[in-house]
């Protein structure tokens, strides 16, 4: 008896301890660093690294330190399939940081296909296809193209009057993603684009007869950055600054160093844009006061940028759920996230739990005052303007807009696994040695 019970006591010593058994926590990433996505992409994963740097600074998650490999997929959806599938063979257990409409939903849709459960955590991409049930392994920040679209229509609507509207957006999925968002907002206002323009490819020479014949207001643009701000450009050719249409781009379209480039070709107040963050400068927010310290000490020379501070914070939500779980087993990781409540820093409570995967930071509406630029924040998360007009409300809409009003959690059975404090672990020792990052395009 003796013996049986000294094997037994043995056994449990001896036994490993839950936790992260890998030298290194392995996150893997595809995103557009070459081709008509990368402005954008490239300054989303700035925001990502400068946070996961400070994360292998302080020592890493339970004493392990993050490693993430980055590969291009030229915003090519089979190329992301294929960075993917090399990714996992690499022996990530965790996605992220993916860029566009596109590529995600191929990805997401290779995934189900191969019953693979790797989560991906936080795409850059708005559109409706990321469901928000439980067997999807995909968790969302950005809002719906819908809120900024709403946002922008309700405002120059109601605000400014407008309407004469007109629309200028790429021929893929994300320009038309934001198409039909801007139809259906201007239907509740009975209101049809008096200019559509749809443009694919490298840009050419557009014919702006057209769009001098009927003379609209505004334009909402959903394309590339460069095919933007050259349009942009053309536009205020055609008019001159003064007199041409107000611009409004959605956040899918420009990073903060190409806001400084257009902002030199259009007129005071001509130029507006959304955006998924707070201004990135606006240290009322305890996240961008550690985000603009982070970006001194991790990433010198990059200047701060909406983008990128979505990849902050991005980074910050999914390093908390790693914490929580304590290892890389998807299930742990899966119990982590769908019991995620935290406080980001901006007024936002970031919840995910087991029916919804999808818990936006928040949409706001900003207005290029002039050359500098002077950006002013115009609206933050102002649900009044997100949501309604004056012909209608959707039911769904109706239904969102009582509960913000309530000011209610919407209570769900979860089954509750233990779980470790969401705090990251320090290190004492000065001397650490950097992650490894990899940087690669697939052949």
């Amino acid at each position: 008896m003796k013996r049986i019970l000294i094997v037994v006591l043995l056994l449990v010593f001896l036994s490993p301890l839950p936790g992260f058994s890998e030298e290194r926590i392995k996150i893997g990433i595809s995103c557009a660093l070459s081709g008509p996505y990368a402005p954008l992409a490239k300054v989303y994963l700035a925001g990502w690294e400068t946070y996961l740097k400070k994360v292998n600074r302080m020592g890493g998650i339970e004493g392990k330190k993050l490693q993430w490999r980055v590969m291009d997929d030229k915003y090519d959806p089979e190329m992301a399939v294929e960075n993917t599938k090399k990714l996992i063979d690499w022996g990530t257990k965790i996605l992220a940081g993916y860029v566009g409409i596109d590529t995600t939903r191929r990805v997401v849709a290779f995934l189900e296909e191969k019953n693979v459960n790797t989560p991906l955590f936080f795409p850059m991409t708005s559109s409706k296809f990321i469901k928000a049930t439980v067997k999807d392994k995909i968790y969302s920040l950005m809002p719906y193209v819908d809120d900024e679209v709403s946002m922008i229509v309700n405002h120059f609507i109601r605000e400014k009057g407008f309407e004469k509207w007109g629309l200028f957006y790429e021929d893929d999925a994300t320009g038309i993603s934001g198409k039909y968002a801007v139809e259906r907002k201007l239907a509740d206002y009975n209101v049809k684009p008096v200019y559509e323009k749809s443009h694919k490819g490298d840009y050419k020479h557009i014919d702006l007869g057209a769009i001098k014949k009927n003379n609209p207001q505004i334009i909402i643009i959903v394309s590339s950055a460069d095919v933007a701000r050259i349009f942009i450009r053309e536009v205020a050719e055609v008019f001159g600054k003064e007199n041409m249409p107000v611009v409004v781009a959605l956040s899918s379209v420009f990073p903060c160093s190409y806001v400084k480039k257009v902002s030199k070709c259009v007129g005071p107040s001509k130029f507006w844009f959304t955006q998924a963050t707070p201004y990135p400068k606006d240290t009322s927010y305890s996240i961008v006061r550690d985000y603009l310290n982070d970006l001194k000490r991790f990433s010198l020379g990059e200047p701060p940028c909406f983008i990128s501070l979505e990849g902050y914070v991005a980074a910050k939500v999914m390093c908390d759920i790693l914490a929580r779980a304590g290892s890389t087993s998807l299930s742990a990781i899966e119990v982590a996230a769908e019991n995620t409540r935290i406080d980001v820093g901006i007024g936002k409570t970031i919840v995910f739990n087991n029916l919804v995967h999808r818990s936006p930071i928040g949409v706001g509406l900003y207005e290029v005052l002039d050359e500098k630029p002077t950006v002013k924040t115009v609206l933050w998360n102002d649900f009044n303007y997100r949501r309604g007009s004056k012909k209608s409300e959707s039911a769904g809409n109706r239904a969102m807009a009582s509960l913000s009003a309530n000011k209610k959690d919407i209570s769900v059975d979860v089954k509750i696994k233990k779980v470790r404090p969401a705090e990251i672990q320090r290190n004492g020792k000065k001397n650490i040695s950097p992650e490894t990052v990899t940087t690669e395009s697939a052949l």
